[in-house]
């Protein structure tokens, strides 16, 4: 077995990360102290609980034209998840927004996603946080790939998951601890569908695997489930706004409201969506291999979609 030199281990790395030099921008460490832009150098310590544990939380946000969008909402749930686990932000507010911005200026004329890992620490391998050194931010900064076009003129298909919609208070924290999310990415996959969509024991309608979901009746009422077993997407809360605006003669929309939500509403939905930050909102036109309304992108999204455009741009 060879015992590997620092300069051997570096070449490794770089050829073994080739695939990122034109995708990873930079990445931003407080382990390091400073800012990397060699994909092989954005490295995390094994021992970091996030890595052995999934103690960590995180967050995704893009930019657009140099302007982070929606960068307020994204920090506020920072703050609640890692409330929720005890862990100290390594930095305030207002100093990840300028570290975010001087990361941008690394790639002018670039919009960019973010992503932000806020992680218990390194310090050991057990389950013990309190043998964790110190909390680390960890903020990567990558090319944001624009959805496929298609996909919204034509819309997607998604089915019910296997897998479980994870109980509070852990579906209500966006922790690094994603096995459920990967598995239902997987299973999608294994599956030959776009998407999956997961439900509680109960049968209450839960989310994608990255993704919030919504549906129009027929009566025009636009719904989403509760939060109670959903994560609190920051692009579907926006949705809905956008959506009450509507509310009116000639919109199709006369109610937008968060209930329990079930596999008959949505067989029974006149149109359903997708929210997410990578996706703005998407139409879902195939459920569980069934046409959803006409079988085509409806007319509540193409109003939602055009005025998110008008804030986020191009998805």
């Amino acid at each position: 077995m060879d015992v590997l030199s620092t300069d051997k281990v570096l070449e490794v790395l770089r050829l073994k990360t080739a695939y990122a030099n034109d995708k990873y921008l930079a990445m931003y460490s407080t382990w390091f102290g400073g800012v990397v832009t060699e994909p092989a150098l954005m490295t995390v310590p094994v021992d970091d609980h996030m890595v052995h544990r999934g103690d960590g939380v995180f967050e995704a946000f893009r930019s657009r034209q140099g302007t982070l969008l929606e960068m307020d909402a994204h920090l506020d749930r920072l703050e609640r998840s890692a409330g929720s686990l005890g862990i100290h932000l390594p930095h305030g507010r207002e100093e990840i927004f300028r570290i975010c911005v001087e990361m941008m200026n690394l790639a002018p004329g670039q919009d960019v996603l973010f992503r932000l890992y806020v992680s218990r620490g390194p310090g050991g391998f057990t389950t013990n946080p309190y043998e964790c050194v110190a909390s680390q931010l960890y903020i990567v900064m990558t090319l944001f790939k624009p959805y496929p076009a298609e996909k919204y003129a034509e819309g997607v298909s998604a089915v019910t998951s296997h897998v479980l919609a994870k109980p509070a208070p852990f579906s209500q924290i966006k922790s690094c601890n994603y096995l459920p999310n990967v598995m239902m990415k997987k299973e999608s996959v294994d599956r030959g569908v776009d998407f999956t969509v997961c439900f509680t024991e109960d049968g209450f309608l839960g989310e994608g695997s990255t993704e919030n979901i919504l549906i129009v009746t027929d009566m025009g009422e636009v719904l989403a489930p509760l939060f109670d077993y959903t994560l609190q997407g920051t692009t579907l809360l926006r949705v809905l706004e956008l959506a009450r605006n509507l509310i009116g003669p000639g919109t199709g929309v006369s109610r937008v409201d968060l209930e329990k939500l079930r596999h008959e509403d949505l067989a029974r939905a006149k149109e359903v969506m997708l929210a997410g930050t990578t996706i703005g909102v998407l139409p879902v036109t195939r459920w569980e291999s069934k046409t959803v309304g006409s079988g085509r992108p409806g007319p509540v999204f193409q109003l939602l979609h055009t005025e998110l455009k008008k804030l986020y741009g191009d998805f």
